[in-house]
């Protein structure tokens, strides 16, 4: 969960785009993904890696992983978007409001996140603050979406108990997870 970058990038592009979703406007992600934007998924990425580094794990940041994933030399984020939509233009983003990168990066990553963020007593304000604009933006309906939370006990597990439950070592050392 922790190396998935998807709602890390996905919700910030999505709020700070909501009014060409709502007017389903074509729009390509990395032309949009301003120093602004890419300024908040930084912040959202820090408290990612900060959060996996509780339970022993180093993780590539969303800059890192692009740059690998495209072949892009610009380092800091918005010069890698900047860059992408150079070289590909797309893709293109979310075109109506019941988008994925809401819907489900919300409440299954963003908030899930949180979940185990307040199991390792590790502080997400940025995280934290996303949400609540999904939640402004879109209705509360999606901050109660995940029942895993509660089905999976995370409300009273511990960083310990939680990696006996899932049996993991490290898997993240030194490969781009």
């Amino acid at each position: 969960m922790l190396s998935n970058t998807s709602a890390v990038g996905h919700v910030p592009l999505a709020l700070f785009n909501w009014t060409r979703i709502e007017r389903g406007e074509d729009w390509p992600q990395y032309y949009y993904m301003t120093s602004s934007t890419a300024e908040v998924i930084n912040a959202l990425d820090a408290e990612r890696r900060s959060l996996a580094s509780v339970f022993g794990w180093s993780l590539p940041s969303f800059a890192q992983k692009l740059r690998q994933s495209f072949n892009i030399e610009s380092v800091e984020l918005a010069d890698v978007a900047e860059e992408l939509h150079r070289k590909r233009g797309g893709p293109a983003g979310p075109t109506r409001i019941e988008t994925r990168y809401v819907w489900e990066d919300v409440p299954y990553g963003l908030l899930f996140t949180l979940a185990l963020g307040r199991i390792a007593n590790v502080a997400m304000p940025a995280t934290e603050a996303i949400v609540a604009t999904a939640g402004l933006i879109v209705g509360e309906a999606l901050l109660t979406a995940n029942d895993l939370i509660e089905a999976l006990g995370l409300s009273t597990e511990t960083v310990q108990g939680l990696l006996s439950r899932v049996n993991v070592g490290s898997p993240c050392k030194d490969a781009l997870c």
